[in-house]
């Protein structure tokens, strides 16, 4: 149970990293086409 749960977090640790990624990305995008 306890390595299930610390399994869960771990994956949504590794989303949320990659969701921050894509974010900058855009914003990155974003920027380079105001220039």
């Amino acid at each position: 149970m306890y390595v299930l749960n610390m399994k869960y977090s771990f994956q949504k640790h590794k989303l949320t990293i990659r969701s921050k990624f894509f974010i900058f990305s855009i914003l990155e995008l974003w920027l380079f086409r105001c220039y």
